[in-house]
């Protein structure tokens, strides 16, 4: 299949052939949905925690007799419903991750690529090159394509991209090698450097 390419003035100047494989994947909203929570649950840190029983520090003797005090019977100091007390059932150090193949990671990549084309929200760069590391610049060329939230996917990412794009926050660049389905999903606009596109195909084809 063929894609317009664009220059860094937003005016297209010729055509790439890209593999039908990797942008007419047909939609499934059960893949994407999979791929987005796996890819989700990874980011999470799993390191929360409350101090359990055994953890409160506190004597562990009878406060008082059983019977006679006309008081609430209680064993410990240490008692969760007490102040300072420990928590009752609370969330402890956990891995939240997901098992999902590779391969419906991959699909899920190639669905993604493709609503994008569909609803042509993918653009096709010829080059990528910033001639300066100033971010008004570079805001400058994505707002010829965009005015939303905007993924950028390039082969490699120079000094100069790395320093324009880091101030903004409606900006993401990512490898082709590091894509996933979530980022271009969460992003209303893709723009793909040409030569990030073989990456693409020895990858997700």
């Amino acid at each position: 299949m063929q894609l317009d390419t664009y220059n860094l003035d937003g005016e297209k100047i010729g055509s790439v052939e890209i593999q039908d494989k990797l942008i007419q994947e047909e939609y499934s909203s059960r893949i994407l949905q999979e791929a987005i929570v796996a890819y989700r649950n990874e980011l999470r840190q799993g390191t929360h925690s409350t101090l359990q029983r055994s953890e409160i520090s506190g004597s562990t003797r009878k406060l008082w007799r059983q019977k006679g005090t006309g008081r609430a019977r209680v064993g410990s100091v240490k008692n969760p419903i007490w102040r300072h007390g420990p928590v009752v059932f609370g969330p402890q150090p956990r891995d939240y991750g997901v098992k999902i193949n590779q391969k419906a990671r991959r699909k899920a990549v190639r669905v993604a690529l493709s609503e994008r084309v569909r609803q042509e929200q993918l653009s096709v760069l010829e080059q990528l090159e910033l001639p300066t590391h100033k971010t008004k610049a570079f805001n400058g060329i994505l707002r010829k394509f965009t005015e939303g939230k905007c993924l950028v996917v390039v082969k490699d990412i120079d000094n100069n991209l790395e320093r324009a794009s880091r101030n903004l926050p409606n900006v993401k660049v990512l490898k082709a090698a590091s894509v996933n389905a979530y980022e271009i999903v969460n992003h209303d606009r893709l723009l793909l450097a040409k030569d990030a596109i073989p990456v693409l195909e020895e990858r997700l084809g």
